[in-house]
């Protein structure tokens, strides 16, 4: 596990401690031994697509992974479901998680599906709703719905003036769980002004009457949700999409490198750790006079100073990696160093080109 916690470092910009705590949550939350790696994998990368901490993504996922029997090919769905929504509705992927903690209980034991469930939750969210509120309003829509048959007699009298016995509701909600809401929305829709509060407040309480009139007027955009992710082939790889851009950026990027030298420093030793510094030290005083050219001219020379300061970090430095690396390899000490070795002048490279590139663009 290990070594794998450390190849996934030269990839997803996390750290490797972060990376080797998640990996002990998931043993901690009853995921089966071989499943580790993945799931670090996956939460790794919902983690740097979502804006969310290694700790935050793992611990939902996780409770989610459990909730819903998701295996890691539904973990991956999930995460590109949710980054559908998250990109195409006025919500968060961050908050869309938050919200299925916390309704995932009563929407598996509903009948939903987890890409249903974080549907509703996105349309509450883009209708200005918190990531708090629209879970009561959510656990009291599903839980008064199913449980129709044990409700106040106000209750069923007004859902038999929608249409439906509490018997009926149930069985409704039994056979087809997302289309037993969708005609009872439905219902509820033709109903206007006084009748239609009077309504909501004798099904779901005067607490919950404001919210799901809400939902009311916004059932176009609940119906739209629900076609976002009604087809699965239309959004596979989101979530990798979302994470290859934003691992791309200079920030990440020199994550990866420091990644990247921890991993050879860990893989040879402290016998190496003196070489690291001082190239350290080379690149810190070949900059020295690059900053000092910034500090004076900060706007005019941006994008040439930047130019330059890429040139010369890709060039000095990504010779000094292939110079590193090609000793490493005479020395036999190995194709795992090596193989680090060349991944830190990858990153190397890849920094310097941003550094030089982004004023440009």
């Amino acid at each position: 596990l290990g070594d794998e916690i450390q190849a996934m470092s030269m990839k997803i910009p996390l750290a490797s401690r972060e990376l080797a705590a998640i990996a002990a949550a998931a043993g901690q939350l009853g995921i089966a031994k071989n499943d580790i790696p993945a799931f670090t994998e996956v939460v790794a990368k919902m983690s740097t697509a979502f804006n969310m901490t290694a700790g935050e993504a793992g611990t939902a996922l996780g409770k989610l992974k459990t909730l819903f029997g998701m295996s890691i090919a539904d973990m991956n769905q999930f995460g590109d479901a949710v980054n559908q929504l998250g990109n195409n509705t006025a919500s968060t992927e961050r908050d869309i998680v938050e919200v299925m903690l916390r309704i995932g209980g009563t929407a598996k034991q509903f009948g939903l599906a987890k890409e249903e469930a974080a549907a509703l939750a996105a349309t509450f969210l883009s209708l200005g709703k918190s990531p708090e509120i629209a879970s009561t309003a959510i656990n009291a829509l599903l839980t008064r719905m199913q449980a129709a048959e044990i409700q106040t007699d106000a209750f069923k009298s007004k859902l038999q003036e929608l249409g439906w016995s509490a018997e009926e509701m149930a069985t409704a909600v039994e056979k087809n769980p997302q289309k037993a809401i969708n005609d009872l929305l439905g219902a509820l829709s033709q109903l206007e002004g006084r009748e239609r509060a009077n309504a909501l407040g004798e099904l779901f309480g005067r607490e919950y009457q404001d919210d799901l009139a809400i939902l009311l007027t916004g059932l176009d955009e609940y119906r739209q949700s629900l076609g976002m992710v009604a087809d699965q082939t239309q959004y596979a790889g989101a979530m990798q999409k979302e994470f290859d851009a934003r691992a791309a950026t200079t920030a990440n990027g020199l994550t990866l490198l420091k990644n990247a030298v921890l991993a050879i420093a860990e893989n040879v030793g402290e016998g190496f750790l003196p070489a690291i510094k001082a190239a350290g030290f080379m690149l810190s005083q070949l900059l020295r006079p690059i900053v000092a050219v910034t500090e004076a001219m900060p706007k005019t020379s941006a994008a040439l100073v930047a130019l330059g300061a890429g040139a010369l970090v890709f060039g000095t430095v990504a010779r000094a990696a292939a110079i590193a690396r090609l000793a490493l390899v005479n020395f036999g000490i190995g194709a795992r160093v090596a193989g680090a070795t060349a991944v830190l002048a990858a990153n190397v490279a890849a920094v310097g080109v941003r550094a030089a590139l982004g004023p440009l663009v």
